[in-house]
This record gives structure tokens, sequence and C-alpha cells, in this order.
């Protein structure tokens, strides 16, 4: 569960980033 949640976390902080 962690490590997804990790996962996810970095996918969503890279979109975030891509969309700046």
């Amino acid at each position: 569960m962690l490590w997804e949640n990790r996962k996810f976390n970095l996918k969503f902080r890279y979109v975030i980033d891509s969309r700046s």
C-alpha cells in the first residue's frame, strides 16, 4: 500500500510539475 501510494504521489507530482 505504501509503495503504491508513493508511486501515485510521484506520478501526480510529475503531472503538476509538467503543468507548471
